[in-house]
């Protein structure tokens, strides 16, 4: 809020106002008898509620007679400003206070026939949309804006100290050069965001960066209002928040939970270089914002004196039947001279949104369903580190069920870390397994250095039949050994036709390898398992098994046991196991759940 004399204050709550308009276009002084229609308009946040935003101010008017010569506005800077009659002096003097509006720059001029001329202006934010022409280079928040600031002729505002204050304002940033940024506009929006906040263009014609925020810097009661008010009966909450690691795996992650209501940054190329904990902090850190962000959408009409709130402010507002008080963001304004101050709060009824599951934003800009002929395309990744073995070690899985008969393309890229130092050439072999059943096709790839390597493959899946359900599964298996990273692995599965299931397939797998060794007298004589699992109020389900062995020596039962606690991915609730489980040492255990 534009800083005002309490006498300002007093006098903008009375229903009775007078007021004046003074401006300046190109040194030429104008007044409110030299213009018509005047009107500014600016937002910070689109409808559905963002972080991020570069809107730009639009400032619209008439001049009533030539204040310039004809093609001579464009371009043209117009200064603006309302004041405000606050009182008289002793001697019966009038007590003004000027409020600026703002700096902007003339767009379009349109002369009418009966001399009149129509002007479009809008503010320094304008300068933005220009090509980005920048190496690539690091720095502080303060750094890219002044880097803006000298490529765009647009003065920032803001002092280092004042910058360095903002959320994430100390950290030293680099944006990834794979992002979607082309003009200053796009770089100052990522900045914007990176803060929590928005950019906007100050009264004095300087753009800046702020922050959203939850305190409340002014109260309006139910009768200062100029005309109708409409609040919402709901809370613009946000559960959670989600950001597209496009550096290293190109998924989608999630703060708070990602099964509510749900901001998405996107991609932005800020959250892309760094370690994983100081890029997890700087985004908790915009998460914290977001948070904050509780508001309740209202559409108000106040008297033009209200001119002083800016974009950002909290306000609160008296309901006019409860009596309660409720308070949103000013994401938009709209000052007619003389005539009114329109507040906006912009928001969306988290009750009625369809929230997304975990598994839909997984897959978040991928077709999962589709019934009407388009091809789609779903992704799976690993979630946590592989260590691929000798044995043949599951690596991707996914779930889908078919609407016709069709076939299915797969691509499959694996990125793992083999030995620094081979001993030998290293073979690795990839496996398919279609509903439990192995795929009589085995890609092998033979590498002679160790380090970094990436296998592409491709696998057609035919034959499949209409509305079944369908798991396929990708198995690894290396001589010596390799690891595959976090998100290093993925599977593409493209085609028509298809649903995307994350439900439970009703199979719960498990391996226990248990070598039998023959020590002296001692002869395995049997072996037996139990497995218990239940519903997902505990973290996971345990496994045990005992196996016993004869000592002739001693006549007497020796006991060898161990047990291993087994964590399932999948929300479901599983059933307990009866007698009909069987396994035998050494193989998978497969059981119906």
């Amino acid at each position: 809020m534009y800083t005002v004399s309490e006498a300002y204050i007093t006098k903008m709550f009375d229903q009775v106002q007078t007021h004046k308009l003074t401006g300046q276009i190109n040194s030429v002084s104008f007044t409110g008898d030299d213009v018509i229609g005047v009107s500014y308009t600016n937002r910070c946040s689109d409808k559905n509620v963002n972080v991020g935003s570069v809107n730009i101010g639009t400032l619209k008017l008439t001049f009533l007679k030539d204040l310039l010569d004809r093609g001579d506005y464009y371009g043209k800077v117009i200064t603006l400003s309302d004041s405000l009659l606050t009182g008289y002096t002793e001697q019966e003097e009038e007590i003004w206070e000027s409020i600026p509006i703002g700096t902007f720059y003339v767009a379009e001029a349109t002369w009418r026939a009966e001399g009149m001329i129509d002007v479009t202006a809008y503010d320094c934010l304008s300068f933005m949309d220009i090509p980005l022409a920048i190496e690539q280079t690091s720095g502080t928040v303060y750094d890219f804006c002044k880097l803006i600031e000298n490529h765009t002729g647009a003065s920032f505002g803001m002092t280092e100290e004042e910058v360095t204050a903002l959320v994430n304002g100390t950290a030293l940033i680099s944006p990834y050069p794979e992002n979607d940024m082309t003009t200053y506009r796009d770089l100052l929006s990522k900045l914007a965001q990176f803060v929590g906040g928005f950019a906007y263009a100050g009264r004095d014609g300087k753009w800046r960066l702020k922050s959203f925020g939850n305190t409340s810097i002014l109260s309006i009661g139910n009768t200062r209002r100029f005309s109708g008010a409409k609040y919402s009966d709901f809370e613009t909450r946000f559960d959670g928040m989600t950001y597209v690691d496009v550096a290293t795996t190109g998924e989608t992650f999630f703060v708070g939970d990602p099964d509510g209501f749900v901001m998405e940054l996107g991609n932005n190329p800020f959250l892309q270089f760094g370690t994983p904990t100081a890029i997890q902090a700087r985004v908790s850190n915009i998460y914290g914002i977001v948070q904050e962000m509780t508001y309740t959408p209202y559409d108000v009409s106040l008297l033009p004196a209200f001119c002083i709130l800016d974009l950002g402010d909290v306000l609160s507002f008296t309901n006019d039947y409860t009596g309660d008080t409720s308070s949103g963001c000013v994401m938009q304004v709209t000052w007619t001279y003389n005539k009114s101050f329109n507040v906006k709060c912009f928001g969306s009824n988290p009750n009625l949104m369809t929230a997304k599951s975990k598994t839909d934003h997984a897959i978040a800009g991928q077709s999962s369903a589709n019934k009407d002929g388009r091809i789609s395309t779903f992704v799976a990744t690993n979630i946590r580190e592989i260590e691929v073995t000798n044995d043949k070690i599951e690596i991707l899985k996914t779930l889908f069920t078919t609407s016709g008969d069709q076939a299915l393309l797969t691509m499959t890229e694996v990125k793992f870390k083999l030995a620094d130092e081979l001993l030998d050439n290293e073979v690795v072999e990839v496996f398919y397994y279609l509903n439990g059943e192995e795929v009589d096709y085995v890609p092998t790839e033979t590498y002679s250095e160790g380090g970094y390597h990436t296998i592409s493959l491709m696998y057609p899946i035919e034959g499949l039949e209409k509305d079944r359900k369908y798991s396929f599964v990708v198995k690894m298996r290396t001589q010596t050994g390799a690891v595959i990273d976090p998100l290093s692995a993925r599977v593409y599965v493209q085609g028509v036709g298809y649903d995307l299931t994350g439900q439970f397939d009703g199979y719960i797998e498990a391996q226990d390898d248990v070598y039998l060794v023959g020590i002296g007298y001692m002869e395995p004589l049997g072996y037996t398992e139990s497995v218990s699992a239940s519903d997902f109020d505990v973290d996971g389900v345990t496994a045990s098994d005992t196996l016993t062995f004869y000592d002739l020596a001693h006549l007497s039962l020796k006991g060898l046991s161990d047990s291993v606690t087994i964590v399932f991915d999948f929300l479901a609730l599983a059933t307990e196991v009866g007698d009909d489980f069987e396994t035998e040492a050494g193989e998978r255990m497969i059981c119906n759940g």
